[in-house]
């Protein structure tokens, strides 16, 4: 009993080991940056498009869109994501002021405080954007779930006349794809041999 026992871990250990070892890492990337075809899903009805692939996010009207790398993953064949991030590039911004005159009349506030939630979540902080590129860690959960991500972008500031201009969207990441091997399948073959051998001798005692 004991050796069927040994013979049973030792296939096992090595069916892992190889499996491991045959793993090929890849990276993938899915980018957005035309905002502006007619009938897209970026919500043409609800933002302004520019003329250079930017599309505009005002106060309090979030934009939504998904990236979708199904076609880089293949999830049926047991591929899963290992880390992503999504890059988001912020253009167009002409003046971050804010202030007051006449006695606090008049008010003006031309900064952007961009927010982002993922998958339906709670709004995470950016802080104030600027010509600049912003990165944020993606759990990789939502991602090897269904392969897709829902972004929510929104912009604000003290006044409700936050506006913002985003050039493109890009999540990238790496993934791991299992490959078997033919010596993973002859390990796995020898040890049910080795297995029934020890079975068959022990019959025969």
């Amino acid at each position: 009993m004991k050796k069927l026992v040994a013979s049973l871990i030792v296939m096992l250990l090595a069916v892992v080991f190889v499996g491991i070892a045959s793993a090929s890492v890849y990276k993938f990337n899915d980018d957005i940056d035309n905002w502006n075809l007619s009938g897209s899903q970026y919500g043409e009805d609800q933002t302004i498009a520019h003329p250079f692939d930017a599309v505009l996010i005002t106060d309090n009207n979030p934009l939504t869109y998904t990236h979708d790398i199904t076609d880089s993953v293949d999830f049926a064949a047991g591929d899963y994501v290992t880390e992503a991030w999504l890059e988001l590039d912020f253009t167009n911004d002409l003046s971050d002021s804010n202030g007051s005159m006449f006695w606090g009349l008049i008010k003006w506030d031309n900064r952007e405080f961009a927010q982002y939630g993922f998958d339906g979540n709670a709004w995470q902080s950016i802080g104030e954007v600027d010509n600049s590129v912003y990165d944020m860690l993606v759990d990789i959960d939502w991602l090897n779930d269904d392969g897709r991500l829902d972004v929510s972008l929104n912009v604000t500031n003290q006044l409700g006349t936050a506006t913002a201009w985003l050039d493109h969207s890009a999540l990238s990441g790496s993934a791991v794809s299992p490959v078997p091997e033919p010596a993973t399948f002859c390990l796995f073959g020898l040890g049910l041999l080795g297995v029934a051998g020890i079975s068959r001798k022990k019959i025969c005692n």
